[in-house]
């Protein structure tokens, strides 16, 4: 009786010991991805963001594995795993409420700098507590030296498999259903569950108790009021592929944020728009099928608020328009809230155009990730990828916002210039040096500046088109793009601007 009682309790430990491996590595990623996605509005989502999640992330594990093995040789292991869990659960708990002020803080610092200490300061102190979970576990688990190396492996391997699983189902069914806080505080109850588990074990029931008040509290304090999109209110909130969404509708005047970005507003009433108030707000898209009369089918990638789309297809334009978006989200926010829009096909837009051999007469780039292009779609080899899916004489419309004389935009002209015989560039609206920019390419002279001076003068003011040097410039290419870095202070201020407009 007293064996079979001894296996129980063993077999019992074992198994909490590996599900404690398994958790950390699960909570882990759940953090670094939903992390990601908390500091976005400030930092963008781009390669310095994810430069400082995968760095951060592997400091903080090694200060936890550092500190686990130093705690674990001075106390309890297992006293030291369980403190862990609840201090990490505690403060998953906070950061909906904390982040917020940690990363306005954040902004004093140069961009790189910022996006390093404010990943760090928000998500550390769990990552740290998920890293002294393996040495701890690794002595708990380790009874004797000649079974050192297999202990060793299980918990690496129930470790592994948690991170696996917690990067599955974090980004494939969390964040897109639940949101980002909800994701957090997904974690947060896991690491207390466990953190009970444990304390059962040991017949801890007042501090088991203590855990639950705690836990219950925490939520209750700092769980958002969260809203469905399709409600009728004045700001809408839903979760993207690339962060969070905002719809704020002001009276009628709608704008869409990712992230705190502006993605796209609308100049009046969707049904109302006549041909060319896009021109007069500062949009120059819409001068596609003026510089291009010949044009009937068009390919749109990124939708934004879906009114080129809808202004195209009626009189007197009368286009075919497909839009391709990558969000399937976004387009169900456009299509629900704001306006019905042309087909759309859900995909990368460079993968259609690689799959789809159509033709068109012209392709307009209007696809951000955040507050940039998508490095991918401003390389050479793209650029190419559009000239053959375009007829002869078509025209390629790219949207670019940033500053005219900046080395970015010099050198995404000289990149388009690789690919088409005349690349034209009109400045639109903006704010400060920060302005939109519309690249018109095409194989055939278009007769831009005779267009603008005679017949859009009286729209149009003299420094609309613009002559950009290109002597500054890189050729973007699929190897080395450096976009994001030439952009990034543009994209600072540009964050900082539209980022006040959002009501968190």
């Amino acid at each position: 009786m007293n064996d079979l009682c001894m296996k129980t309790k063993s077999f019992s430990n074992t198994a909490f010991i590996h599900s404690l491996a398994f958790f950390s590595g699960f909570v882990t990623l759940l953090l670094e991805i939903a992390g990601s996605r908390v500091i976005a509005p400030y930092y963008g989502s781009g390669l310095v963001v994810w430069t400082s999640v995968i760095s951060m992330t592997i400091i903080s594990l090694a200060l936890g594995w550092l500190a686990g093995g130093y705690l674990s040789d001075k106390k309890n292991p297992l006293s030291v795993s369980l403190t862990a869990c609840i201090v990490a659960g505690i403060w998953m708990s906070t950061l909906p409420w904390i982040s917020q002020k940690l990363l306005e803080v954040s902004l004093t610092l140069p961009t790189i700098a910022g996006a390093l200490t404010s990943f760090f300061a928000i998500t550390g102190p769990v990552l740290i507590c998920m890293g002294m979970l393996g040495p701890a576990t690794l002595k708990i688990a380790t009874s004797h030296l000649n079974v050192l190396g297999l202990s060793a492996g299980k918990i690496y391997l129930f470790s592994a498999a948690g991170s696996v699983l917690g990067t599955w189902i974090t980004g494939f069914f969390l964040l897109p259903n639940l949101g980002t806080s909800n994701t957090i505080f997904t974690g947060a109850i896991l690491l207390y569950l466990i953190s009970g588990i444990g304390l059962l074990l040991r017949k801890h029931l007042r501090t088991m108790t203590f855990v639950a008040i705690i836990a219950a509290t925490t939520s209750m304090i700092t769980k958002p009021r969260t809203r469905d999109f399709l409600t009728p209110i004045s700001q809408i909130e839903i979760e993207g592929l690339y962060g969070k969404i905002h719809l704020i509708d002001n009276f009628g005047r709608k704008k869409i944020y990712v992230n705190g970005i502006l993605q796209g507003q609308s100049v009046i009433g969707s049904h109302d728009l006549q041909p060319l108030d896009l021109v007069k707000s500062g949009d120059l898209t819409e001068l596609l099928p003026h510089l291009n009369p010949g044009v009937k089918d068009v390919l749109i990638i990124g939708v934004g608020m879906g009114t080129h789309g809808v202004l195209f297809s009626k009189h007197p334009y009368n286009l075919n328009v497909t839009y391709v978006d990558i969000d399937k989200s976004l387009v169900n926010l456009v299509n629900h809230s704001i306006q019905k829009i042309p087909p759309t096909i859900i995909g990368d837009g460079r993968r259609v155009l690689l799959t789809n051999n159509k033709k068109y007469d012209a392709i307009v780039l209007d696809a951000f990730m955040g507050e940039s292009a998508p490095p991918h779609m401003c390389s050479k080899e793209f650029f190419q990828l559009v000239k053959q899916r375009l007829n002869p004489e078509g025209v390629f419309v790219c949207h670019h916002i940033g500053d005219p004389n900046g080395i970015a935009t010099s050198s995404l002209y000289k990149t388009i210039g690789q690919s088409f015989d005349h690349v034209h560039t009109l400045v639109g609206g903006g704010v400060h040096r920060i302005r939109m920019i519309y690249f018109f390419a095409s194989n055939k002279d278009m007769g831009v500046e005779q267009f603008i001076h005679l017949e859009m003068s009286h729209i149009l003011g003299s420094n609309t088109l613009f002559e950009v040097d290109p002597t500054p410039g890189e050729i973007f290419t699929d190897d080395k793009c450096r976009f994001e870095e030439m952009q990034r202070e543009d994209m600072k201020l540009w964050r900082q601007i539209t980022r006040s407009q959002v009501s968190e």
